[in-house]
């Protein structure tokens, strides 16, 4: 008796063994504790790569930031039924998850694989779109001057100058890159609250973002910036309230009128950039009706990664003042209304009281 309960012991230990071993070599699902005693989930590719360790909080962690973390770069890993799995990273592009007790390690290596990708290329837009986009909020608006008709800045009236281009239109499409608060200054926000329209709201600062969020836009929004090449990637960003901007683009004499005059904190933050075509393909959009351009300096170096001939734009607000530096204004005026004209698409530009030009696209009047 004796004999063969150490035999079936001895045949439990190998088939055991031999279990491991086959699902490690073909990648298996294996349930783990980490250091702290929490479960957790192992999972090895099936070709012997990336092994990627999460706890049961990292996992819930993930949840809450995205479903579906990383988007184009990343598709549900399936086992060995066939029956899926966890996200895990899966193309060439993607570098290999290492073995982490922290999925933002994970999150910041799939991101990593998003940089420097061309403005055409699809997975770039399925990324923006399930990664950075924000839906409408579907409430009310939360404003703290709900009683006022214009928002945009006072003189110039950009809202104004545009409702009277298009006539009282409804229900159109806008982009305000450089949204800001979302109420204060907002060049986009009368046309959706009097005329029905919704948009897209880009605010890189992350601070100023939260106060967009609190607004309760009926627009899409995304915490990123513009890039003002033709392809994605990580910028550094002085967060100075409404007069900041990327720090590799800001006119110098903008930056010194900001020290001197504006006594806010510098907050250095790094944000990600997208290209603005690869933006409108996330959601879908190839007419916009009014679009704002107000980013403290790249405003031409923008203009000059969209593809005209596949997006149109009625109207068009681009500021070129530059703070502090009148001769600096001029030429970045010049040069801005050259390059638009150049697109054969656009009327001679209003100049909106020295600080903004206002395009409107030949014959949609």
């Amino acid at each position: 008796m004796e004999i063969t309960k150490r035999t079936l012991v001895l045949f439990a230990t190998l088939f055991v063994i031999g279990y491991i071993m086959f699902n490690l070599r073909k990648g298996a699902k294996t349930l783990f504790s980490d250091d702290n005693g929490e479960p957790g989930t192992m999972e090895l590719e099936s070709q012997g790569g990336a092994l990627v360790y999460q706890t049961a909080k990292d996992e819930k962690r993930n949840k809450e930031v995205d479903p579906e973390i990383i988007g184009a770069s990343q598709h549900k890993g399936r086992n060995n039924e066939g029956k899926e799995g966890k996200n895990i990273p899966k193309t060439d592009s993607v570098t290999k998850a290492k073995t982490t007790g922290d999925s933002t390690e994970i999150v910041q290596e799939m991101e990593a694989a998003m940089l420097n990708l061309p403005q055409e290329d699809p997975s770039l837009a399925k990324y923006i779109r399930e990664r950075w986009i924000n839906r409408p909020s579907g409430k009310p608006l939360n404003l703290t001057r709900p009683d006022r008709k214009h928002y945009s800045q006072v003189p110039i009236g950009q809202s104004g100058k545009v409702e009277r281009v298009l006539q009282g239109r409804e229900n159109g499409f806008f982009i305000e890159c450089g949204a800001g608060t979302g109420e204060q200054l907002s060049n986009s926000l009368f046309f959706e609250k009097s005329r029905g329209w919704t948009g897209l709201l880009i605010e890189a600062n992350p601070f100023l973002f939260e106060q967009v969020k609190s607004k309760q836009r009926n627009a899409y929004t995304m915490n990123a910036c513009i890039s003002p090449t033709k392809l994605s990637s990580r910028l550094k960003f002085d967060a100075s309230g409404v007069y900041g901007g990327l720090q590799q683009n800001m006119d110098v004499e903008h930056l010194e009128w900001v020290k001197e005059h504006i006594k806010v904190e510098h907050i250095e933050v790094e944000v990600p950039c997208f290209p603005l075509y690869s933006v409108l393909r996330a959601i879908n959009v190839d007419h916009v009706d009014y679009f704002s351009l107000d980013v403290e300096g790249p405003e031409l170096e923008i203009l000059q990664t969209i593809p005209f001939d596949r997006i149109t734009f009625d109207v068009i607000t681009v500021e070129y003042y530059v703070t502090g530096c009148n001769e600096c204004s001029e030429q970045k005026k010049q040069r801005i209304s050259e390059f638009m004209a150049a697109t054969g698409q656009f009327e001679e530009p209003q100049d909106l009281r020295n600080l903004d030009l206002l395009f409107v696209r030949s014959g949609i009047a």
